[in-house]
C-alpha cells in the first residue's frame, strides 16, 4: 500500500518534533514515512534528540543522514529518516530537502508537510487523500486549524493571496510583521462535512498527491521565509488548480512557536527580500507600480535603520 511522506521541518525545539511525530502516530491508521529535516538547528542536541526518538519509535527502521544522501533506483526510505542540513537553508528550501527524498522513493505516493508545531487529533491523512482525489483540480488540501483552547478556526487556515497594493501598504505603514496584512484576509471557515475551495492555506499544515506536487515544482527556493504561500498559490492557479480545505477534519496549530526565538526585525527584513521577489518573479508589475513599489521598500529599510541607530 502507498505511503504518505510526513515531512517536518525543525529549527530548534526537538520538544515540538518528538510531540508532533507522537501526536500523529496515535491517531493515524494510514501508512506513513517520516522525514524530519532538522535545518542547523541553532541547539546542537536537538536533532540528537529527535534521533534518540526515532530509533527508540521505529526500531530496525531508521535513517540519520545528510543533505547529500540520494536514493538509488528501486530503494526506498525506513519509517522515518532525519536528514541534517549544514546551513538554515529557510522554510522553503528546507522543505525541499525533505520533499526531494519523497520524490526519489517509489512507494509513497503523497505528502504531508508538517510544521513542528502542529498537534494531531484526528485521523487526517486518509480523509485528507479522498479529497484531494475525489476533487479532479485539487492542488493541496488542508485540515482546519485550531489555536488550542480556542473553539473557532484560526486565521491561518485560509487566506486570500496577498496583492501587490496590499505589499505597499504593509512596506509604508511598516507592520511590525509581514503577516499583518494577509491575516486580516482571512477566509470564514464553518466546520462540517463539506470541502471547501480556496486560495491560500497554511503551510504549516497541508497534504498533497505527489505527482501533482510535482507538477507544481514544490517550493520555489528562492525565498527564506515568508510568501511561500503566495508563491504556491501562483504556480497553482497558472495549472489551473485549487487549493481546499476539508472542513470534517481538523488539528492543533500552536501557532508562532517555532520562530518565536527570532528578532522581530530579522523576520520583518526577511519577509522584505521574500516579497521583493514574490513582486519580481510572479506580480511583474507595470513600471509606475513597479516604482511605487520600489519606493516602499527603500521607506521601509530607512525606519529599519533609523530604528537600529535609536537602540543603539
Amino acid at each position: 500500500m502507498p505511503n504518505t511522506a510526513v515531512i517536518i521541518l525543525q529549527y530548534g525545539s526537538p520538544d515540538l518534533t518528538i510531540q508532533c511525530i507522537d501526536s500523529l502516530l496515535e491517531v493515524n491508521s494510514a501508512p506513513v514515512k517520516f522525514i524530519i529535516v532538522d535545518n542547523a538547528s541553532p541547539q546542537p542536541d536537538a536533532a540528537d534528540k529527535v534521533l534518540a526518538h526515532i530509533q527508540q519509535r521505529f526500531p530496525g527502521s531508521w535513517l540519520d543522514t545528510d543533505t547529500s544522501f540520494r536514493l538509488r533506483d528501486g530503494a526506498t526510505l525506513p519509517e522515518a529518516t532525519l536528514v541534517r542540513s549544514d546551513f538554515n537553508e529557510g522554510y522553503a528550501r528546507g522543505n525541499n530537502i525533505g520533499v526531494r527524498l519523497a520524490f526519489e522513493d517509489d512507494s509513497v505516493d503523497s505528502l504531508l508537510i508538517s510544521n513542528p508545531d502542529i498537534i494531531y487529533t484526528a485521523n487526517i491523512i486518509p480523509k485528507l487523500k479522498v479529497s484531494a482525489i475525489l476533487q479532479h483540480d485539487c492542488a493541496l488540501v488542508g485540515p482546519i486549524l485550531y489555536r488550542p483552547g480556542e473553539d473557532a478556526p484560526h486565521s491561518t487556515t485560509a487566506r486570500h493571496p496577498v496583492t501587490l497594493n496590499d505589499l505597499i501598504r504593509t512596506n509604508f505603514w511598516l507592520l511590525r510583521t509581514p503577516d499583518d496584512v494577509i491575516e486580516r484576509t482571512n477566509v470564514v471557515i464553518t466546520p462540517g462535512s463539506d470541502v471547501m475551495p480556496t486560495e491560500l492555506i497554511s503551510g504549516g499544515c497541508f497534504f498533497v498527491l505527489k505527482d501533482v506536487f510535482q507538477k507544481i515544482g514544490a517550493f520555489d527556493p528562492e525565498t527564506w521565509l515568508y510568501y511561500e504561500e503566495n508563491i504556491l498559490w501562483e504556480r497553482i492557479r497558472r495549472l489551473g488548480l485549487r487549493n481546499y480545505i476539508d472542513t470534517s477534519t481538523s488539528a492543533i496549530h500552536l501557532v508562532g512557536q517555532t520562530t518565536k526565538h527570532r528578532p522581530p526585525m530579522s523576520i520583518v527584513k526577511a519577509g522584505i527580500r521574500s516579497q521583493q521577489y514574490l513582486v519580481k518573479a510572479y506580480f511583474r508589475p507595470w513600471l509606475l507600480k513597479r516604482a511605487v513599489y520600489n519606493l516602499s521598500v527603500i521607506w521601509c529599510y530607512a525606519v529599519l535603520f533609523g530604528r537600529n541607530l535609536l537602540r543603539k
